[in-house]
């Protein structure tokens, strides 16, 4: 629906006829959403021109934090052979064979660490109240929780003093070594690290370790077009109207990695003592 009242054109259909899908359409689709499931066969018959991503993502980036959630994700290879794993899932549906929850995520975790890790799953509105006993807690999409519940969630897995470092934005970026590491309340310049300050005070988080840019973020050159009193941002169905739509930030893939590297370091440096 969101898609629909944003005058996207969308197409439905199941993996087995998504080659059909794709070869009756004219030119490839910007976005391919999918279900995490079946990631690895999308992926194979996605063309290199559209984006892919899943329900789970997007749904991550709606309800929850991203940054964090990426950032977490990262701990998984520091994780020792004894860590223990909170799964917290938002519905409480009855498990299918191969649940992803879990079946599948414990599999890959005890495949990945070793037997030896300890595995628990809650559902619903179950969240332990003590989070300082576990190494990582992995939590769905939470597709049955609003923002605010999601968040809340993950105020509590910060205040269990697990550390965090965020990557603010790299976006209209073209200068890696124009990155920094600092506190999020001492940052300038960066738009994204702007709506971190306020979203966090809000919050009562008084510091966040960031990466960010002091770069100036290079302007889309469909914003500079519309100040000439061109097309802005049109798509092809607008028959070349200004539909009023802000464009998406440009990324070159050397600025973001840069980005991700840094926080690593600075993970690995913490763990470290240094």
């Amino acid at each position: 629906r969101h898609l629909l009242d944003k005058g996207c054109l969308v197409n439905c259909c199941k993996t087995s006829e998504m080659k059909s899908m794709l070869a009756a359409l004219k030119e490839p689709p910007d976005l391919i959403i999918t279900d995490s499931q079946a990631f690895k066969q999308v992926e194979e018959l996605c063309p290199k021109e559209s984006q892919l991503t899943s329900f789970s993502v997007l749904f991550a980036g709606l309800k929850g934090d991203l940054p964090f959630f990426v950032a977490s994700a990262q701990k998984l290879s520091t994780l020792a052979p004894t860590a223990r794993i909170l799964i917290a899932e938002a519905c409480t549906h009855q498990p299918l064979h191969e649940d992803i929850g879990r079946v599948k995520l414990p599999r890959l975790l005890r495949k990945k660490l070793g037997e030896e890790i300890s595995i628990e799953v809650v559902g619903g509105k179950d969240f332990p109240a003590d989070l300082s006993t576990y190494d990582l807690i992995i939590h769905c999409g939470g597709c049955m929780f609003n923002r605010k519940y999601v968040c809340s969630r993950i105020e509590k897995a910060k205040e269990a003093n697990v550390p965090v470092i965020s990557s603010m934005g790299a976006g209209n970026k073209t200068d890696p070594s124009m990155f920094e590491v600092a506190d999020l309340y001492r940052t300038s310049i960066c738009p994204l690290a702007k709506v971190m300050r306020r979203e966090c005070r809000k919050r009562g988080i008084d510091s966040l370790k960031v990466v960010y840019s002091r770069e100036e973020p290079r302007r889309p050159l469909d914003d500079m077009q519309e100040e000439d009193g061109q097309n802005c941002g049109s798509l092809p169905e607008t028959d070349g109207k200004h539909t009023g739509r802000r464009a998406v930030p440009g990324s070159t893939a050397f600025v973001p990695s840069v980005a991700g590297l840094i926080a690593a370091g600075e993970v690995i440096n913490d763990l470290i003592g240094r």
